[in-house]
């Protein structure tokens, strides 16, 4: 099937999920899983401070102060792939907090509202919460996916988002949920 746009008719995003290291993806920007004060963590934060270069990554995020949760910022890749990064703050995984479900969705919105804004042309995401903050990946995945579908008509600018799954298990959790959204 052949899909015909009108000239100034918006082309959807691709949406996919791929395995990967995020922080060798080659994107406009990739997503970074921080923390709140901004400084280098562990896990992917302390992968990609490393990667992109710990003392300009550094003195980038300087006089932020705290970020709150499910709020992202943008910065320089440096010496990455990818040209920026936006940096997001993930809830905890607490099962009897409803609010925490809307936290972890805001930060997916956030990105997106950043991607919109600097008119990026790819992004790489990986798979928000299920490390450091427990997640069950069925649930994230699911919160992920529903919200970037959900707000897929808005993204003008964007071209191609990836999920970037970084186990065997995570690919095959977000690849299954896709396909089942929009699939």
């Amino acid at each position: 099937m052949k899909f015909e746009y009108a000239k100034g008719d918006v082309m959807p995003v691709r949406i996919a999920v791929v395995r990967g290291d995020i922080t060798v993806f080659g994107a406009d920007a990739i997503v970074n899983s921080a923390n709140r004060s901004l400084h280098k963590g562990s896990g992917l934060c302390k992968a990609i401070y490393e990667k992109a270069g710990e003392a300009e990554l550094t003195t980038a995020l300087r006089g932020y102060g705290e970020l709150a949760v499910g709020t992202a910022i943008i910065t320089s890749g440096f010496k990455l792939k990818s040209k920026h990064i936006i940096h997001t703050v993930t809830p905890k995984y607490l099962p009897i907090k409803e609010k925490n479900l809307c936290l972890l969705a805001q930060c997916y919105v956030s990105i997106l509202n950043l991607a919109v804004h600097y008119k990026l042309k790819s992004i790489g995401i990986p798979c928000l919460g299920v490390g450091h903050h427990m997640w069950p990946l069925e649930l994230a995945a699911d919160i992920a996916l529903d919200t970037i579908l959900w707000n897929k008509d808005k993204l003008e600018s964007l071209e191609n988002l990836a999920i970037v799954c970084f186990t065997d298990e995570q690919y095959k959790v977000y690849s299954h949920c896709l396909w089942t959204k929009d699939g």
